[in-house]
């Protein structure tokens, strides 16, 4: 069919431009709605924060939930390509490729975590989440650069160069730099705040608050680093248009005898068919 010859042109690439768009515009969607609902203040609040309150709670667990769907199909994508294509020639790959995607779901966890335990409700299963869903997201990321760099250095690939090593390098170094300031400035914040008799922790936070300059950097910070989250993944595309998912199914046992012939004119098909879509 035209459609389908269409659709094959297209990789497995779509999975992460679809993964970016909808992370994206779903975190700006529930900020926009805490906003208007007056549940946070509208200069640079913890992303956590624009889900922590009903209705944009909802959209954020959504959120969360999908997105977290979107990256374990890339984590187990990005695992099968590597182990089907480099674990016999480089031995070393099957360890890193393990631990890689060990972290990588510990991440997804983390992430389901955050969206279906919210900040302003329970907040130790929260910040448990988070810390999943960034530290080992970030493991994972520098687990992936060292793998590009040994898939670099070994010539297997020619698509692999200089260009992508730097940039996957890069993130993984920058993204550990965004959370080492969200975690510190974050803390230093909170307890400037608290040391002003003010309410530790609250979503509204003005410019005479203790530690509110803290506060901008710590928030600022945790929106890069979630983008720098998204952008990593996007480092893939490369990766992912050079491969195609085949789905087979296939019957576990011939039961041949078992099938009940019907009339052919209801169907000529059984179980002993092949199943073609």
């Amino acid at each position: 069919m035209p459609c389908l010859e269409r659709c094959s042109n297209y990789g497995l690439e779509l999975i992460l431009v679809f993964f970016g768009i909808f992370m994206s515009i779903g975190f700006v969607i529930t900020y926009i709605i805490a906003v208007q609902e007056s549940h946070v203040t509208a200069f640079l609040p913890y992303i956590s924060d624009t889900g922590g309150k009903v209705p944009e709670s909802c959209v954020f667990t959504f959120v969360c939930g999908v997105g977290t769907i979107f990256m374990l199909v890339v984590l187990c994508l990005r695992y099968r390509h590597l182990h089907h294509y480099y674990h016999r020639s480089m031995p070393e790959m099957h360890c890193l490729n393990m631990t890689s995607l060990i972290a990588g779901l510990i991440s997804a966890v983390g992430l389901l975590t955050v969206g279906s335990f919210q900040n302003d409700n329970v907040h130790t299963m929260h910040f448990i989440g988070a810390f999943m869903a960034f530290g080992s997201g970030i493991i994972y990321f520098w687990l992936q650069s060292v793998i590009t760099v040994r898939l670099w250095r070994s010539r297997m690939t020619p698509y692999v160069g200089p260009c992508m090593v730097l940039t996957r390098v890069f993130m993984a170094g920058f993204s550990t730099l965004m959370l080492v300031t969200t975690i510190v400035t974050g803390m230093y914040a909170i307890n400037e705040h608290h040391k002003q008799h003010n309410a530790a922790g609250t979503f509204f936070w003005e410019a005479g608050d203790g530690g509110y300059a803290f506060h901008v950097i710590s928030t600022g910070t945790e929106w890069l680093l979630a983008l720098s989250f998204v952008f990593f993944f996007l480092t893939f595309h490369p990766d992912f248009t050079r491969i195609q998912l085949d789905c087979s199914v296939r019957l576990k046992y011939d039961h041949h005898t078992d099938v009940i012939h019907r009339p052919s004119i209801i169907s000529t098909d059984d179980e002993t068919t092949p199943l073609t879509i």
